[in-house]
């Protein structure tokens, strides 16, 4: 029995010798050929750079370095094609390149017009896009340098943009001394006036009730006011006239559909999206009128406050926006939940 275990142990260290030796030599073959892939890849061929420097360069730089190289003013996306380092690494949509897989590849899905679409002028040729495809098929050989000068990402001084003006708090100033003092009737106007005595210049003088009245409406609902709305002002001579003007102005629907197109920038409204629609039908949005339509329903500065609130919420409310503006369009009134 003992001799017996015996032949059995050394059998069994013989069987882990071979495994452990078998497994080493594939690793070291697998590795050997992963080193020789990548000191091929390190060296491409003359023909590969000739192809890359006759085929793709040409057409990043024309088409794309616009937007995405250390040269643009702002790098959209965070892409930099600029170097092969910006290309393999990508930007926030994730890499550029896949090499060897075109079907992986952004900017082949890019080029050909799918769910990303660039260039932003319009899809290049169909034998540029083929040049593309076999390009990172054949490995997306680039002979670039892996990093170009200034790729790497500009960082943000958190520190430094706290002191933007934007992010301090109101202050309280006091106007400078002024030589008229009698002009100014509000605090406003000393710094108006101020401003002014500093570049010698002098007020103009105050306007008549009719120039009045129609610089005010044309501030607060954009058109001019009807000749019966001038009468009756000029011939109201109470103390409290300018006040009921502004007043019947700030309740006209007039004053919502003015100050509305502001909100509609802020939302960036567009019946279509001019800078990429091209012949592509589905990038127009043919009931967005509506949209404008309904915000410029709003009589208030207030009811825009609280719409643009409202959009922005997280919750699920504002997923379901397009329920409530069903809501709002059918009851014709702007309704915004607070």
């Amino acid at each position: 029995m003992p001799e017996s275990n015996f032949g059995m142990n050394s059998l069994l260290t013989m069987s882990r010798f071979l495994v452990t030796f078998a497994a080493a030599t594939a690793w070291s073959l697998v590795l050997g050929v992963d080193s020789r892939a990548d000191e091929a890849a390190a060296k491409p061929s003359p023909k590969q750079i000739d192809f890359f420097e006759k085929t793709i360069r040409p057409v990043l730089v024309e088409h794309c370095f616009k937007c995405h190289s250390a040269d643009a003013k702002e790098v959209k996306g965070g892409l930099r094609l600029d170097s092969r380092d910006g290309l393999r690494r990508g930007g926030d949509s994730g890499p550029a390149v896949v090499p060897g897989e075109p079907g992986e590849s952004l900017l082949v899905e890019a080029l050909n017009f799918e769910d990303l679409k660039m260039p932003p002028t319009g899809k290049l040729p169909d034998e540029v896009v083929a040049r593309f495809e076999a390009w990172v098929k054949q490995g997306a050989i680039d002979p670039r340098d892996a990093a170009a000068p200034g790729a790497s990402l500009k960082k943000i001084d958190i520190a430094a943009a706290k002191r933007f003006w934007s992010f301090q708090p109101p202050k309280q100033h006091e106007p400078s001394d002024v030589v008229t003092k009698a002009w100014p009737k509000r605090k406003i106007d000393g710094f108006v006036l101020a401003r002014l005595e500093q570049a010698g210049l002098t007020p103009s003088q105050p306007a008549d009730r009719r120039a009045w009245i129609r610089r005010v409406t044309f501030d607060l609902i954009g058109l001019p006011p009807a000749p019966d709305e001038v009468e009756e002002y000029l011939k109201d001579e109470s103390p409290n006239a300018d006040e009921r003007v502004v007043d019947r102005l700030l309740a006209s629907p007039h004053y919502g559909e003015r100050w509305a197109r502001l909100w509609l920038d802020i939302a960036r409204y567009a019946e279509d999206q001019a800078h990429i629609v091209g012949n592509d039908a589905s990038l127009t949005y043919p009931n967005a009128y509506l949209c404008r339509w309904l915000f410029g329903r709003a009589a208030t500065e207030a009811e825009i406050s609280r719409g643009l609130t409202y959009v922005n919420q997280t919750d699920d409310r504002a997923a379901r926006w397009p329920e409530y503006a069903h809501v709002l369009l059918a009851s014709n009134e702007m309704l915004f939940i607070d």
